[in-house]
């Protein structure tokens, strides 16, 4: 789906990495493929990242951006949607993020939940 300044990308079958937090924090590839020979094929024909960088790179442009960090619905069986915001929401957020540049990427996934009100999925950059 695409709306003005919002892209919302849908998948069918579960996250397999777990958290999207886990996944940031680890930055490596995941160790379970649903279909391993597809996923060696693809890699084969350079047609996929080999170092499983995606997500952490998606997180890491939108800070660069200045932007809303991707937000994950994970919580519908056998789906995953991710949904990416090409605008300011929030300039306080905004102002922040570019004076304070050397923050954590953890952290300002948590000032993002901030920014949208959703403090119920805080999480702990340390661990």
């Amino acid at each position: 789906m695409e709306a003005p300044e919002t892209l919302l990308f849908t998948n069918l079958g579960e996250f397999l990495p777990g958290s999207v937090e886990e996944v940031i924090r680890r930055d490596a590839p995941p160790e379970l493929y649903r279909n391993q020979f597809l996923v060696d094929e693809m890699m084969n024909l350079n047609m996929i990242d080999t170092i499983g960088s995606g997500i952490k790179r998606m997180f890491e442009t939108q800070r660069q951006r200045n932007f809303p960090m991707p937000d994950y619905e994970l919580n519908e069986p056998g789906s995953v949607k991710v949904r990416i915001i090409g605008k300011v929401v929030d300039k306080k957020y905004t102002r922040m993020l570019v004076a304070k540049s050397d923050l954590e990427l953890m952290d300002v996934v948590a000032l993002d939940k901030i920014q949208k009100g959703d403090r119920s999925r805080l999480v702990n950059s340390n661990g």
